[in-house]
């Protein structure tokens, strides 16, 4: 565990697309960030103590690794967010000056 609090919890992510994929994600199933505020009851303190988590988390990332990435996966996921970080945080996996990294599939899933 990366970071926890009672509503919030930070981990590596079990098949990493980058060097640093951590996946901070609220314990209650939450479908979506478009949906949080109107199908949670609370979802307004919720978004914002995920968006805490993710801000101390992002910040240590920054500071190890000299940038950080935060990404937010919608549709059929839970709501999550995602920290990349490491040597290929700047540009996307798809972008011609980074290599494909192991568990990208071209499309937002990973």
């Amino acid at each position: 565990m990366v970071a926890e609090t009672d509503a919030v919890p930070a981990f590596e992510h079990t098949r990493p697309s980058y060097p640093v994929h951590i996946v901070v994600v609220p314990k209650l199933h939450t479908p979506s960030l478009v949906d949080l505020v109107d199908l949670v009851d609370g979802g307004e303190e919720l978004l914002l103590k995920v968006l805490t988590v993710t801000r101390d988390v992002a910040a240590r990332v920054q500071e190890e690794h000299g940038a950080a990435r935060v990404t937010t996966n919608l549709g059929s996921y839970q709501e999550s967010k995602h920290l990349l970080g490491g040597d290929h945080q700047v540009a996307p996996p798809s972008s011609p000056e980074q290599p494909q990294f192991r568990g990208w599939s071209g499309s937002c899933r990973t």
